[in-house]
């Protein structure tokens, strides 16, 4: 299997990797370059600059949200609590229980909500990511909301797009906006759910289920990286299954340039990357708190 670890640092279709031998010359700093492998993932980090005021864990704020028809505690959530950061992880609208019960935009701002608990409990930065759908939501949430301080995204999932395209929820999606049209989307009616290769028979409101499931609308990730309106920090880690359905270009070559950019690729399936991530989301996160000071600078 081939392993990546890239920063995106400019023009969308540069990716560079920081080493001796490439910048012995050019007249930039050369800094020390570790390859960690874990878990079938490789990630390049430098060693960190001393600084009084860098931030402690428990300055920054983790939000880590589960992946479709899953619950709560979401992706790493108690390593990160035990580790000392702030962590919330809150139960989203596609957990096994809520199934869809409110509009995808209504489930952002129960984030957004979650966000300012955090800042308010002394939060200096906080982090939004999540497995799965979860990934998807903490991409929607930036697009919205746009107050994130970095990104999380492990093996990214739920792809209306691509399901309307190729036919699989284009009669339902079409009768859900017949629906609206008509006045008529507080009305439930049944669809498929897809989650990876497993499918369920669901109710919803009409305007709920086109909140998720409109293939341009918040669920499509590649339409919500192009609508970041601010460069943070994004780490994007795909299971062998994206690496196979989507690829580096379908959401990390979309995102706006940040040069602590991170795309991984795993060699483990999609259910088991985000554990399998944990000591490379722990470096990501050393990464980019590394620049970020107590006053908020950074």
């Amino acid at each position: 299997m081939q392993v990546i670890s890239s920063m995106r640092t400019s023009g969308p279709n540069l990716l560079t990797a920081w080493t001796p031998a490439s910048l012995a010359g050019s007249g930039m700093p050369v800094r020390r370059r570790f390859l960690v492998a874990s878990a079938g993932l490789l990630m390049s980090t430098f060693v960190p600059a001393a600084s009084a005021a860098r931030l402690t864990h428990g300055d920054i704020g983790l939000i880590l949200m589960h992946g479709k028809w899953g619950r709560t505690p979401g992706p790493l959530a108690p390593y990160f609590e035990r580790e000392g950061y702030r962590v919330s992880s809150p139960e989203m609208p596609w957990s096994g229980r809520r199934l869809y019960d409110v509009e995808y935009g209504a489930g952002l701002d129960e984030v957004h909500r979650e966000v300012a608990t955090l800042r308010a409990a002394g939060a200096k930065k906080v982090i939004v990511g999540g497995t799965s759908f979860g990934a998807n939501g903490a991409l929607a949430y930036q697009a919205v909301h746009g107050d994130a301080d970095a990104l999380i995204l492990l093996a990214p999932g739920h792809m209306p797009g691509g399901w309307y395209g190729s036919g699989f929820t284009r009669g339902e999606v079409d009768q859900a906006e017949t629906l609206s049209r008509a006045g008529k989307g507080d009305e439930r009616f049944s669809f498929t759910d897809y989650n990876q290769s497993n499918s369920r028979r669901l109710s919803a409101r009409a305007d709920v289920y086109l909140s998720y499931f409109f293939p341009r609308g918040l669920g499509n990730m590649k339409v919500s990286a192009g609508r970041l309106s601010r460069p943070v920090p994004v780490l994007v880690v795909n299971s062998a299954n994206e690496v196979k359905s989507q690829g580096r270009s379908f959401i990390f070559e979309a995102l706006p340039l940040h040069p602590k950019n991170v795309y991984l690729e795993s060699s483990m399936e999609h259910g088991a990357a985000a554990d399998g991530a944990r000591a490379d989301v722990q470096r990501f996160i050393d990464s980019v708190t590394d620049g970020w000071q107590i006053d908020g600078a950074g």
